[in-house]
């Protein structure tokens, strides 16, 4: 009896929980957790930088392109692999992403309330299953996580000690946040709002805030270098801002607001605040964190939540004071909390594998050789090694807003493209295309819809390709003359 007590105790202890988290995550890193898109967008855009082409001039790029910058080394020397560059990319960013942790636990272990609190925060975190496919991706938001976490921490630091250092880290990790990632610009202008309550309540630390303005100030004027002297200055205004803006307002997705679907989540953030306020146990950082969470899901409200990726930050906030707390309460609670997040971790796996699978594309991949010119109509696919053949290069609906808005190439027709290059192959999942494409609205002027329509593929041009679709990833091979 005393044995299956330990192993009960054992299964049911926060341990166990945290063990099968590790485990959950090595699994999702190597069999699913993909959004292979963007994963392999960015790769491609780095394989541009590392031949010597400049996003927005050379190509088009509708993100900050350092995270780029920084992947075109590794493209660089590494054999022209893709599965293998993909993953070696993937361990990087899980570094990263344990950077990110390790900041969490130190905001919640000395800001909320001890070491059980920030380890409880990390489970609670991981118990939204976002948290366990973009542990490891590669994408921006990665970096703009870990420099937004950390700078959050060291602003922390400079609100109970007042020195100038925590609040000089804090602002240059901000910095890289938003270069890493504009959106980081929602999470970054509460914080300002916060800081601006600080100086109000003690205008001496004026001096404080002077020297933390240095360096946002010279990494925002080496990146507007950068964009003068590549004649990118117009073109990343363009694209970065004014494009993002309205690339939704254009184009039906017909893909709802995910945020009803785990507005349980936000719930529980905010009754754990009400709980911990009740309880008079809500200190400064607690009011801050809820203050946070308020003004992202204003975020969400203006631009609409359509991937549970976009909540991330919401129940990274929500983690904090669910974990804050239940702390300290009965055990009852604990016992309750334990079963819950088991429950929830085996949904999580299940739902990753439905929804983020990679096996097939891997299988792509490996059928892609570098030498293979290949056009991406609709799929998650892509060959990473191809050279530019437009300025236009990556999406089809993204390709026609952009070039509709601003009309800075020449007249853009997909099916002159394909014609003329000659693809060997064409990468297009009819199913998926019909379920989730992008058409422009009903109302949209009849002038965007010309321009969508020069970026449709016709359906003659596939008839000199032979399909050979590998599961259901729809791949068209031009046939032998």
């Amino acid at each position: 009896m005393e044995m299956l007590s330990k192993i009960k105790s054992f299964l049911t202890s926060y341990r166990t929980i945290a063990l099968c988290d590790i485990l959950a995550l090595i699994t999702v890193f190597i069999f699913s957790g993909v959004l292979l898109l963007d994963e392999l967008e960015h790769l491609h855009a780095a394989y541009f930088i590392s031949t010597g082409s400049m996003p927005f001039r050379d190509f088009f790029e509708h993100h900050h392109p350092l995270f780029l910058f920084l992947l075109a080394p590794l493209i660089k020397i590494m054999p022209q692999n893709a599965i293998l560059t993909l993953y070696t990319a993937r361990v990087l960013m899980t570094f990263v992403s344990i950077g990110t942790f390790y900041y969490t636990y130190k905001i919640a272990a000395r800001f909320l309330g001890g070491k059980f609190c920030a380890i409880l925060s990390i489970l609670v975190f991981l118990s939204f299953y976002p948290s366990l496919y973009m542990f490891s991706i590669v994408k921006p938001d990665t970096l703009m996580r870990f420099f937004f976490v950390c700078g959050l921490y060291y602003f922390f630091e400079y609100t109970q000690t007042l020195k100038a250092k925590p609040l000089i880290i804090s602002t240059a990790s901000l910095t890289l946040s938003f270069l890493f990632l504009q959106t980081a610009v929602f999470l970054i202008i509460p914080l300002v709002f916060v800081a601006l309550y600080l100086f109000y309540k003690n205008p001496k630390q004026i001096k404080n805030f002077l020297y933390a303005a240095i360096l946002p100030f010279l990494f925002i004027g080496i990146f507007t270098a950068y964009l003068y002297l590549t004649d990118s200055l117009i073109i990343y205004f363009q694209s970065c801002w004014i494009f993002n803006a309205k690339f939704f307002s254009f184009l039906d997705f017909k893909l709802p607001s995910v945020l009803p679907d785990f507005i349980i989540y936000i719930i529980m953030g905010y009754i754990a605040y009400g709980y911990t306020v009740y309880n008079q146990k809500a200190n400064f950082y607690i009011h801050t964190i809820a203050f946070l969470l308020s003004f992202s899901l204003i975020r969400n409200f203006i631009y609409p939540v359509y991937y549970p990726r976009y909540l991330l930050a919401s129940f990274f906030y929500t983690s904090l004071l669910i974990a804050s707390a239940v702390k300290d309460a009965p055990k009852i609670i604990h016992t309750y909390l334990k079963l819950s997040l088991i429950a929830i971790l085996s949904i999580n796996l299940i739902i990753t594998f439905t929804l983020y699978s990679n096996i097939s594309s891997l299988n792509v991949l490996n059928k892609i050789k570098p030498s293979d010119t290949c056009f991406n109509y609709f799929s998650n696919e892509q060959n990473i090694y191809q050279p530019r053949y437009s300025y236009y290069w990556y999406a089809p609906s993204i390709e026609s807003v952009d070039n509709y808005l601003f009309n800075r190439q020449p007249e853009y027709n997909i099916n002159n493209l394909v014609k003329s290059q000659k693809f060997k192959y064409i990468l297009y999942n009819k199913i998926a295309h019909r379920q989730k494409c992008p058409k422009p609205f009903p109302n949209t002027e009849q002038k965007f819809k010309e321009t969508y329509r020069r970026h449709t593929l016709d359906n003659d041009i596939l008839t000199n390709y032979e399909f050979i679709g590998i599961d259901n990833i729809g791949i068209y091979k031009l046939k032998s003359n």
